[in-house]
């Protein structure tokens, strides 16, 4: 059962990403240079195709009349079935890049930053809501905080995103380390507690990795 929710969810994601990637691709035109480029190729390949008209009147029509349009339209589901081509090679080397699968397990070759805060003694207790990335749906997210002191005066830990903690024993705690199932909002918050008349801290979250099928929704 674990390992078809695994297919099942790699699938999913891959399919996503998938389609994510060629749609960016296809409207990066608009604002990246290189990838302009690109599009200028293909227009220019549909000009020269194009069975109605040869490419010197092609080349002057696309300059000089609205006939030019005409092609510019049509080199634009081209390009995108261009971009769904290669994008299947583009996800599999970015997530290559990004990390590794271990049975239904995905870790990060870097722990991936979530949230940057500056907190001190005025943010005790207030959540710091922040969104989670990535991860797939209901998966059990792993995570580590990091705060910029060597001493204990700056506690802690993630809550849900209203600031409700998974798990409340009425005193500040430190958790720098653990884990909790995505909620459907895909937000969490950071709960900080500082010691009195401390130095601001700084504190950042990061998710090292993620799991599906283990309890919960998984």
């Amino acid at each position: 059962m674990v390992d078809r929710l695994v297919i099942w969810t790699r699938t999913k994601r891959y399919a996503r990403l998938w389609l994510c990637d060629a749609i960016a691709e296809t409207v990066a035109p608009l604002t990246d240079t290189n990838a302009r480029l690109n599009y200028i190729g293909v227009l220019i390949l549909v000009l020269l195709l194009s069975p109605q008209r040869g490419p010197d009147k092609q080349l002057s029509s696309l300059v000089t009349s609205l006939e030019g349009l005409e092609t510019a339209v049509y080199s634009i589901p081209v390009f995108f079935v261009l971009n769904l081509v290669f994008a299947v090679f583009r996800v599999r080397k970015k997530e290559r890049e990004l990390g590794e699968w271990f049975g239904p397990r995905f870790v990060y070759h870097q722990p991936r930053r979530l949230a940057t805060a500056l907190v001190d003694e005025s943010d005790n207790g207030k959540p710091l809501r922040f969104g989670v990335d990535d991860a797939e749906d209901g998966a059990l997210v792993s995570y580590a905080i990091e705060t910029d002191r060597t001493d204990s005066r700056a506690k802690v830990e993630l809550a849900w995103p209203g600031g409700q903690r998974p798990m409340d024993f009425g005193v500040p705690m430190n958790l720098p380390k653990g884990s909790f199932r995505l909620p459907e909002s895909r937000e969490m918050s950071l709960l900080a507690y500082v010691d009195p008349q401390s130095t601001v801290t700084t504190v950042r979250v990061f998710m090292t990795g993620w799991e599906v099928g283990k309890g919960g929704r998984g």
